[in-house]
């Protein structure tokens, strides 16, 4: 089964990441609180 990440919600206090399968239906979905996630660079760069 492979499985998708459909978006990602980035709040003041919470994140959230929904997931979706090859047939669309959401498999998963997860809200975390901001406090409990590594925090991230001011900017984030993808290499080409």
């Amino acid at each position: 089964m492979s499985v998708v990440i459909l978006g990602v919600d980035l709040g003041k206090k919470a994140c959230g990441i929904a997931e979706v399968n090859a047939g669309g239906m959401i498999v998963t979905r997860r809200r975390t609180l901001i406090d409990h996630v590594p925090t991230l660079p001011p900017r984030v760069t993808i290499p080409a």
